[in-house]
């Protein structure tokens, strides 16, 4: 596992779930904002987003 991805993690879990008390349809468009920028970001820069 990544910093990154500990980090992430941490923050959904923790952050949102627990302290926020966030619903799960806010997860689940967090979660696939964060997919897109992935994407993007590694179309955009042709490197995968694990490197």
């Amino acid at each position: 596992m990544t910093a990154l991805s500990a980090t992430l993690q941490a923050f959904f879990t923790e952050r949102l779930i627990r302290q926020r008390q966030a619903s799960p349809h806010t997860l689940a468009a967090y979660r696939d904002t964060l997919r897109l920028m992935l994407v993007f970001a590694a179309t955009r820069h042709g490197t995968e987003p694990s490197r």
